[in-house]
């Protein structure tokens, strides 16, 4: 795994040139085995057609107290994008050995931004998902992208399994952000591992400490030399260490 990290998991998919697609085919195909998964409030962004730009996302959010006490697994998908569906309102899943037939666009939805939520009227959408295949694609001027995902679901927690592209993008590099990160920088966080309290190195501006389910757990701004974890759950944290105009991850244990 490379040293710098974003919270984007950027995953590459296929041009597919036959009208169907089997299930968990993998011929002339890359699969990339991610088996990550994600809590409310944590989000996995994918690149479809492999330009370094999100092309839709899968991301859950849980209650928010009495004035949003609503749970949702949801689809952001940007201009372009579509995930099958069966023309029916639901997403669409598939065991190894279906056929898909992608040539059939009323299959195909744009509108669709969730796999299961609650609300005043009830539960919606599919509670529980378990390891099954999403279908998404791009329009492109030339081609149309597909990309297929391995997943599971239960309420707003989600997995993902693998991806099977036509690229060999390495899936697991998924973490906190490109843009400003400086490799080999000499800001750090001492002692690693930690029972709580940290000691950071000067110039550090603030620190992010996420789970590697990618959810924020801690957040401090001009840190002044030390911070107190001690409330965290012992386990591998991912620590995003912000100076000026840039910024290191390192990888975080902490222990009793």
């Amino acid at each position: 795994m490379k040293t710098h990290f974003s919270l984007f998991l950027i995953l590459a998919c296929q041009t597919v040139f036959s009208q169907s697609w089997i299930a968990g085919d993998t011929v002339g195909l890359e699969v990339n085995t991610v088996a990550t998964s994600f809590e409310a409030d944590s989000g996995v962004s994918f690149d479809i057609d492999c330009d370094g730009a999100e092309d839709f996302r899968i991301y859950s959010s849980g209650p928010a107290g009495m004035s949003w006490p609503w749970m949702r697994l949801s689809f952001h998908m940007e201009d372009s994008v579509e995930v099958f569906n069966s023309n029916t309102g639901f997403v669409t899943t598939f065991e190894i050995g279906d056929t898909l037939w992608l040539d059939v666009d009323s299959d195909w939805t744009a509108h669709l931004d969730f796999i299961y939520g609650t609300g005043q009227v009830g539960p919606y959408g599919q509670a529980e998902i378990s390891k099954k295949y999403i279908a998404f694609r791009k329009k492109a001027a030339t081609d149309t992208l597909y990309c297929y995902l391995l997943f599971s679901s239960q309420g707003i927690n989600f997995t993902v399994h693998q991806v099977i592209s036509h690229c060999g993008t390495n899936p697991l590099e998924m973490l906190l952000g490109t843009e400003g990160v400086q490799e080999n920088a000499p800001l750090k966080v001492l002692p690693n591992p930690t029972t709580g309290e940290i000691q950071v190195t000067e110039g550090v501006k603030g620190l992010e400490i996420y789970s590697l389910g990618g959810k924020l757990v801690y957040a401090e701004k001009s840190p002044g030399g030390h911070s107190d974890l001690s409330r965290l759950e012992n386990g591998i944290y991912l620590v995003k260490i912000i100076g000026d105009g840039y910024f290191v991850v390192q990888k975080l244990i902490k222990t009793d």
